[in-house]
């Protein structure tokens, strides 16, 4: 896998040099499912008995198939509307990932204070809030239009980021002890 991932950098490093958009599109759309197969094998290998896992797997494969859809659509010569299928079975990554960091923290972390919650929330709302600064023009621009589905798919990405990152940033300021045998710190 990682001798396929620094072939496809050093292609994209060489498009200069006439390879197709098609070639490198092939190429993106491998990766992403190969990124899948990887997910599929570590299913297999728990035997469908750690959801954190499942519902990863899951996440990987709803944006595969989104990119495939997309790529599809596009190769048959037609434009793409937005929001298209794809957009919304990509969306679903984000409620599964979240929901495999959710499952991950449940079944590991057990016991902890209180006051060790509170720092990973602490942690969680500092990343928000330097991302929601970063994040703010995207919005802007996104919601100045009208209110409808297609800018509700428009602005769905960024904020879904924004939730990813923050519950990451929490996850990351549990201390080690939490993640121990017992999980009491």
């Amino acid at each position: 896998m990682g001798l396929f991932v620094a072939a496809y950098a050093v292609i994209l490093v060489l498009h200069g040099a006439g390879l197709s958009q098609d070639m490198i599109d092939g190429l993106g759309l491998l990766a992403v499912w190969m990124s899948a197969g990887v997910c599929a094998l570590a299913v297999s290998r728990i035997r469908f008995q750690r959801w954190e896992v499942l519902l990863a797997a899951a996440a990987v494969t709803s944006y595969a198939v989104g990119l495939t859809y997309y790529a599809a659509a596009l190769a048959g010569g037609g434009s793409v509307t937005f929001p298209s299928p794809a957009d919304l079975i990509n969306l679903l990554f984000y409620p599964l990932m979240l929901g495999a960091l959710a499952v991950a923290v449940h079944r590991n972390v057990r016991g902890v204070a209180l006051s060790v919650w509170l720092d990973c929330a602490l942690g969680s709302l500092g990343a928000a809030a330097v991302l929601a600064v970063v994040l703010r023009p995207v919005l802007d621009s996104a919601s100045a239009g009208p209110r409808s589905l297609a800018t509700a798919v428009a602005i769905a990405p960024p904020l879904f980021d924004l939730m990813l990152v923050a519950a990451v940033a929490g996850i990351a300021a549990l201390p080690r002890c939490a993640w121990a045998a017992g999980g009491v710190c």
